[in-house]
C-alpha cells in the first residue's frame, strides 16, 4: 500500500501540480480562518485577529514554494519547466542557439577527447599480471642537468644484487632498433625492441604462441631469437601458426 500511495503522490505531483497547489492553498486559508477566528473569540479586533493569524500560520505563497521543493518529482518537474524556459528563448534568437549549441558540441567532444587520452595513458591499468607492481627506472645525468639517461645491462646487474624492493629487472631499448625484413615475401622495414630474455617474466605475460626467451639465449652468439608482434605476423605472415620456429632474415642476419 505505501508504494502505491508513493505512486499515486508522484503522479499527482508530475502531472496534476497545479491541484495539489490549490489544495495546499485552501487548506492554509483553512487554518487563517479558524486562527482569525479564535483570535476574535479572544477579544481582538478582525484585522489585528486576521493579522496575528497570519503571522502564526504563515504565508501562504510561502507555503507553496516550501511545499514544491519537498514534493515528490520535484528535480523532475524543474528539469521540465526549465526546458521549456530554455527552449521558448532559444526559439526567439535562432543564431544564438545554433552558435550555442555549436560551442556545446565542441566542448563535449574536446573533454571527451581528452577523457579517452587521459584513461588510456594514466587510468586504465596496463595489460599484465599485477601492473600496480610494474616502475620504470632511469639514471640521471649529473653533468646534463639531470637528464634522464637509459641504464646500462651493468646498473641493471648492480641493482639485482643490491635491491630490496624490486623482485627482479628487465631491461627495454625501443629507439633506433630499425631491421629490414627480407626474403620473406615484399619487403618491410620494421620497428624493434631490444630487450633482455626476462622481460616476459618481468611483466607476467607469454606469448600467444610459441615460447618466450631462454635465458642461455642472452650470450652473443645465441641471441638471434625473435619474438613476432600480433600485428606483423597477421599482416606479413597472414596469421600462419606454423610460423613459429622458422628462419626470417633481418639485416642480412638468420
Amino acid at each position: 500500500m505505501r508504494v502505491l500511495y508513493r505512486a499515486a503522490a508522484l503522479f499527482r505531483a508530475l502531472f496534476q501540480h497545479e491541484h495539489v497547489d490549490a489544495d495546499i492553498a485552501d487548506e492554509l486559508r483553512f487554518h487563517i480562518e479558524r486562527e482569525t477566528e479564535a483570535n476574535i473569540a479572544r477579544g481582538m479586533q478582525p484585522d489585528v485577529a486576521r493579522r496575528t493569524a497570519r503571522l502564526k500560520v504563515g504565508s501562504v505563497d510561502d507555503a507553496l514554494e516550501t511545499a514544491r521543493d519537498d514534493r515528490p518529482g520535484n528535480i523532475v518537474h524543474q528539469f521540465v519547466g526549465d526546458v521549456r524556459h530554455g527552449t521558448r528563448l532559444l526559439a526567439k534568437s535562432p543564431a544564438f542557439a545554433l552558435a550555442a549549441t555549436a560551442i556545446i558540441a565542441l566542448g563535449i567532444g574536446a573533454v571527451t577527447a581528452v577523457f579517452s587520452v587521459v584513461y588510456s595513458v594514466m587510468l586504465n591499468p596496463l595489460p599484465y599480471h599485477a601492473p600496480d607492481r610494474l616502475v620504470n627506472i632511469w639514471t640521471t645525468s649529473l653533468s646534463a642537468d639531470g637528464a634522464r639517461l637509459y641504464p646500462t645491462a651493468a646498473d641493471a646487474a648492480d641493482w639485482r644484487g643490491s635491491s630490496r624492493t624490486l623482485e627482479d629487472i628487465a631491461l627495454a631499448r625501443t629507439s633506433a632498433q630499425n631491421l629490414n625484413l627480407v626474403g620473406t615475401g615484399e619487403p618491410e622495414r620494421l620497428q624493434a625492441a631490444r630487450v633482455t630474455t626476462n622481460l616476459f617474466t618481468v611483466l607476467g605475460a607469454a606469448p600467444a604462441i610459441g615460447r618466450a626467451f631462454a635465458k642461455e639465449e642472452s650470450v652473443d652468439g645465441r641471441d638471434h631469437v625473435i619474438i613476432l608482434s600480433d600485428g606483423l605476423w597477421r599482416t606479413h605472415f597472414g596469421g600462419d601458426p606454423k610460423v613459429v620456429g622458422h628462419t626470417v632474415p633481418l639485416n642480412g642476419a638468420a
